[in-house]
């Protein structure tokens, strides 16, 4: 449990957002983290990271589960950074992915019948048809 005003340095950090510090490391370099910068260190200031950096983690994390790029994420979480973006705004891209979800699971429900059938058929279970796949190509 993260405990309110929480701070950390990179490898406690990267342990509570269940990341390695290379990948902390690289979404700082992308501009995805953008942790403060500590007084010790000296020219390599020790970076310190807080909940909302956490928190911008668990945003990734459902960014990359919902298939967008790291620009697509570095551009929702600077919208969101920036307080510009409107529920209304967030509304339409939560239902744009919704929709795109829906639409995968879908395929992914046309798949699995497939491999059910294809697998029935290699058993040579009674009644089993070779299965043929029905693929919808978009333009």
């Amino acid at each position: 449990m993260v405990k309110k005003n929480s701070q950390w340095l990179i490898s406690k950090f990267a342990q509570e957002a269940g990341i390695s510090i290379d990948t902390v490391r690289f979404y700082i370099k992308r501009d995805i983290l953008k942790p403060r910068c500590g007084q010790k260190g000296g020219r390599n200031a020790y970076r310190i990271f807080t909940e909302t950096d956490l928190e911008d983690i668990q945003t990734v994390k459902v960014c990359q589960m919902l298939g967008m790029t790291l620009a697509e994420t570095r551009g929702l979480l600077e919208l969101s950074r920036s307080g510009s973006i409107r529920n209304k705004e967030m509304a339409i891209h939560v239902e744009k992915r919704r929709a795109q979800l829906y639409e995968r699971l879908n395929e992914i429900r046309g798949l699995i019948d497939y491999l059910d059938s294809k697998l029935a058929w290699i058993r040579r279970e009674p009644g089993a048809k070779k299965p043929k796949l029905k693929l919808q190509i978009k333009e």
